[in-house]
């Protein structure tokens, strides 16, 4: 199909309503925030959009846990977890959530205190929006921030056990930060 992927060589806001008005084009695929997918929302069109990028990740009993906790720690410290795609929160099965816990560990995930990830939400969240200084930094250089000691091995992910209306979960923090939310089934 021609034409089926196409880029604009400066993209601007008038060109991007000008292609989402075109009589030729019936469906809109969006990313790139809120303000984006709400524009295309009334554009008349259909729809494929995303908003703030938090995609969790779900293990449950069935998984094969070294290879999850690899693959979780590989996706979410990845570029200091800026990318919208990368695993954002963990959701786990309480059965096998401390055994999945301890395989993160050893590919280099630090387990937060929950004296330490209040810190650090503190310094990295502070009224539940991102830190823009902290936005895409080393989990060293926000451990430092909050003031919590770095351990010898820099990890590259930190990660908490929270509650799922927890801010680390609601919010998208772009930063290697990982909440790990327990669930019975």
């Amino acid at each position: 199909i021609r034409n089926l992927v196409v880029t604009v060589a400066e993209p601007t806001f008038e060109a991007t309503q000008q292609m989402m008005a075109h009589p030729r084009i019936a469906v809109l695929a969006i990313t790139g925030g809120p303000g984006i997918v709400a524009m295309g929302m009334k554009s008349g069109k259909k729809v494929i959009g995303a908003g703030a990028g938090n995609p969790p990740c779900i293990v449950d009993e069935t998984a094969d846990l070294v290879k999850a906790a690899e693959d979780i720690i590989n996706g979410a410290s990845f570029d200091y977890n800026l990318p919208c795609i990368a695993e954002k929160s963990l959701i786990v099965v309480e059965s096998v959530a401390e055994r999945l816990v301890q395989q993160m560990q050893t590919f280099g995930a630090l387990l937060l205190s929950p004296a330490d990830t209040d810190k650090l939400r503190a310094v990295c969240l502070p009224e539940g929006q991102a830190n823009k200084k902290l936005v895409g930094k080393s989990p060293s250089a926000m451990l430092e921030a909050a003031g919590i000691a770095v351990p010898a091995k820099a990890p590259r992910l930190l990660i908490a056990v929270v509650n799922a209306d927890d801010t680390w979960v609601t919010s998208e923090q772009l930063m290697p930060m990982l909440p790990v939310v327990k669930v019975s089934d």
